[in-house]
């Protein structure tokens, strides 16, 4: 049965926060069983939502995409109370509609893009996101720190140990494979189970790693470019071996 702490994982991993005349949230994923699940949930909470099938597929999987939609204050407003407190990594975008909401003010889609683009990320090539944006700085929002390289290290929260937030990321953007290790006693080798997620959000890369630790999980993190074509940097965690896994999953 999903939770709201789930569901704040999961959002975290697989949701947006956007505003065109109003604000927007929309959750994205290709598992319809998945989605559904959640769209019950929150005819549970009572909060009302739209829901359709989007006429492209994922570009990297093929396969059809859900959308969950929200677009009116009826539908965000509830969102905010019941599932918001537990949001780590799109925490501020949702505080900043929030504010909205209690007193409308100017800018705020430009704000939402700011935070999008830069916020808890850190960016190679500032040049480039000022030129997306349509800045010509990037300091121009004193509660939007600009993270550099130095920021790259991960402290972790032993106050956190929230496991059904932790499942929800891994349901939005986690992997399961099998890995191949050669063996130096037999020419056949092992396959192993590894569980990997990445993120290039710091806060929610903290949560995750923060969870693991205080579970007593080890993991390893590594931190790269996030692509060819991303102007981001990313940490991926891998954990690896039967117990480590059958003790996360």
């Amino acid at each position: 049965m999903l939770n709201k702490q789930w569901l704040a994982g999961f959002f975290d991993a697989e949701g947006s926060v956007s505003f065109n005349y109003k604000p927007n949230l929309d959750l994205v994923n290709t598992s319809a069983t998945t989605m559904f699940q959640i769209k019950d949930l929150l005819n549970i909470l009572n909060i009302n939502i739209g829901m359709n099938e989007r006429e492209k597929p994922s570009k990297s999987s093929k396969r059809p995409r859900w959308d969950i939609f929200l677009r009116h204050e009826e539908q965000i407003k509830p969102f905010l109370t019941e599932i918001g407190p537990y949001i780590q990594g799109k925490q501020f975008q949702l505080h900043l509609v929030q504010e909205w909401y209690e007193k409308p003010f100017d800018g705020l889609k430009q704000k939402i893009q700011f935070a999008n683009q830069v916020h808890n990320k850190i960016i190679l090539n500032t040049s480039k996101v000022m030129q997306k944006l349509g800045v010509k700085k990037l300091d121009m929002y004193d509660d939007i720190p600009v993270l550099t390289d130095e920021d790259s290290y991960i402290t972790t929260d032993n106050s956190f140990n929230d496991m059904d937030y932790l499942a929800g990321l891994l349901d939005g953007e986690g992997t399961i494979n099998m890995h191949y290790r050669a063996s130096k006693r037999s020419s056949l080798g092992r396959y192993t189970p590894q569980v990997l997620f990445n993120n290039t959000d710091k806060v929610i890369v903290k949560r995750y790693c923060s969870v693991l630790v205080n579970n007593n999980i080890p993991y390893h993190i590594s931190f790269r470019k996030a692509g060819t074509t991303s102007n981001r940097k990313r940490w991926d965690i891998i954990v690896s071996g039967v117990k480590r896994s059958e003790r996360l999953c």
